[in-house]
């Protein structure tokens, strides 16, 4: 149960995360257009190639960290999970395992 647990909010996580880079991958698109006013009031549009690859350099480099981190995460709750648990094939037949549960 704990294992499916986890499997759903990995699931949740990396369509966040897609969610997330997608949305930082199309701002950076837009990055490049800006508009202007004249002193004189004519207002007009202007594009920037370098502002567009400066800002979409940055969204790629922030989207790997970001969807590296969701993997590792991801990866480090299922081996805590794998350490922690006690399987039935961890107890060979005739032994036990105790403990105390203490709830606040």
């Amino acid at each position: 149960m704990l294992v499916q647990e986890e499997r759903n909010r990995q699931v949740a996580a990396a369509l966040l995360t897609g969610v997330a880079a997608g949305a930082n991958a199309y701002s950076a698109s837009q990055a490049g257009y800006g508009h202007y006013t004249t002193p004189s009031g004519r207002t007009g549009t202007f594009y920037s190639s370098r502002a567009a690859a400066i800002a979409q350099g940055n969204a790629t480099a922030q989207n790997e960290a970001m969807i590296s981190a969701t993997i590792e995460t991801g990866q480090r709750n299922m081996a805590v999970l794998e350490q922690a648990v006690i399987k039935d094939t961890t107890l060979p037949p005739g032994e036990w395992y105790g403990g105390q549960l203490h709830l606040a």
